[in-house]
Parts: C-alpha cells; structure tokens; sequence
C-alpha cells in the first residue's frame, strides 16, 4: 500500500493532464525548437514518464515531481495559459 501523501492527488491529475498536452502541443508545433534537439528530447523523455504516471492508479508524486522540474529547466518557455502556472503550483504542493 502507497501512502496517501506520496500518491498524486486528483486535482493535481488534472494540472498535469493540462501541462501535458501544451507540452506536446509545443514539441509537434513550435519551430523554435528545431534546432534544440538534445533538450527536446529531454523534454520529451519527461512527457513521456508523465503519460505513464497518468495510465497508473496510483502515480507516484515523486516521478512526476521529476517529469515537472525537467519541464521547468527546458532552457526555451514552451507553456502558456494556465499550464505554465500548474508547474510552479505543483512543485510547491509537492514539496521540491
């Protein structure tokens, strides 16, 4: 059994579910990334991982923590909206 606190919440489900989708948004449409192979691939490492926590029952706060802070040192902004404001948000609530 996981405990509660190291188990992604609802709520923060949904936020990741949100930065997820302008992520990949970008990596498919950005052409300001073309030329950042190596960090998209990063970048695309950490969707990844966050698509698969978002597949499992009980995702892991600290692999998404992970996934999220990949995102957030990707050297180019890439999130607008309110996506951009759901990883600092994030991050904070999960303590890293």
């Amino acid at each position: 059994m996981i405990l509660a606190d190291t188990v992604l919440l609802d709520s923060e489900r949904g936020q990741v579910e949100v930065i997820v989708r302008a992520v990949v948004e970008a990596i498919q449409e950005d052409p300001r990334l073309d030329h950042l192979r190596e960090e998209v691939a990063q970048l695309q490492a950490a969707v990844d991982v966050l698509q698969a926590m978002l597949r499992a029952q009980e995702p892991s706060r600290g692999v998404v923590a992970w996934a999220l802070r990949q995102i957030k040192a990707f050297p180019n902004p890439i999130l607008s909206g309110v996506a951009i404001q759901y990883v600092p948000e994030l991050l904070k609530a999960m303590h890293v």
